[in-house]
């Protein structure tokens, strides 16, 4: 299918090819031929390009839609009757959910279901993904101390299975579950090792969550210079990727941070700019995040 391919857009960053691709290959979708895709891919066709089109959807910042899509593959996976792709949407379905900011108790109910699933019919790849989920799940939830070691147990559980594509995204949740820590050291650690391997393996779909993020610990160290820096980097990049998410994301950021040092005109201005560009998921909580700073600014 010429959505699977496109699968390399996707991760490389390009959501835009990617998003365009991934539709077209639904277009292509052939209801009837459907058990002949089962044979070539171990995933059903069309819920690997519903899922994957709603992670391209939502870094471009289509929340709406990329709800839309999730929830629809994760539909067509509970109807087919196949474990390993009612597995794979789940995955893909949290992946999703993380970027878009859902409740992470929410997510935690999907993981839990994913953990099931995998160890019933022996997933090894989908149960060290859950494994590393439900960490962070515990720690957003305002338990890191909980979910820290999850988040480690998932990483090295792929790296044994001589998995690194999705280590990049793994290493930027265990930062965040240091930040809610309070251990913004230990963050940046894990920071710098996804950094790396980005740039090795050129997985860059998270990369300029992963920068934003760097820039809050090292903000958290009380380096707001160092901050300002990872921040306008993370900005530049999520423009460079169209990804107004992650622009959206990073800009909240970097206006809360020049809020607190008396910049409040630069930190409205920049805002403002990225916010007024949406036009769907004023629900989300990036959007009433961004839109309740914007009112204090104001």
């Amino acid at each position: 299918m010429v959505g699977r391919l496109h699968l390399t857009s996707l991760h490389l960053g390009d959501f835009a090819d990617a998003c365009d691709h991934f539709e077209e290959g639904i277009g292509l979708f052939d209801p009837a031929e459907r058990r002949q895709y089962l044979q070539l891919t171990p995933i059903d066709a069309l819920v690997f390009l519903s899922t994957q089109l709603s992670l391209a959807q939502a870094c471009l910042g289509f929340l709406d839609r990329a709800r839309s899509r999730r929830d629809l593959g994760t539909a067509e996976a509970r109807g087919l009757a196949h474990a390993h792709t009612l597995a794979a949407a789940l995955y893909f379905c949290l992946r999703t959910g993380w970027a878009g900011r859902l409740d992470p108790a929410t997510l935690l109910q999907e993981t839990e279901e994913l953990l099931t699933l995998s160890a019933e019919r022996g997933f090894p790849h989908w149960s060290a993904q859950a494994v590393g989920f439900r960490g962070w799940c515990l720690a957003a939830s305002g338990q890191p101390a909980q979910g820290i070691p999850l988040l480690t147990a998932g990483l090295e559980h792929q790296r044994a299975l001589g998995s690194t594509l999705y280590i990049p995204h793994g290493l930027t949740m265990l930062a965040d579950a240091y930040r809610v820590g309070g251990a913004p050291e230990l963050g940046l650690a894990q920071i710098s090792e996804a950094e790396r391997l980005a740039e090795a393996t050129q997985v860059k779909w998270v990369l300029a969550e992963t920068l934003r993020l760097r820039g809050s610990l090292l903000a958290q160290t009380g380096d707001s210079t160092a901050a300002e820096a990872s921040y306008r980097g993370a900005l530049a990049l999520a423009q460079q990727q169209n990804a107004k998410l992650w622009e959206l994301r990073t800009a909240t950021s970097l206006a809360r941070l020049w809020h607190e040092q008396g910049r409040r005109g630069e930190a409205r201005e920049l805002l403002a700019t990225v916010y007024c560009w949406f036009t769907e998921g004023f629900d989300t909580a990036d959007l009433k995040e961004a839109k309740a700073l914007l009112d204090e600014l104001t």
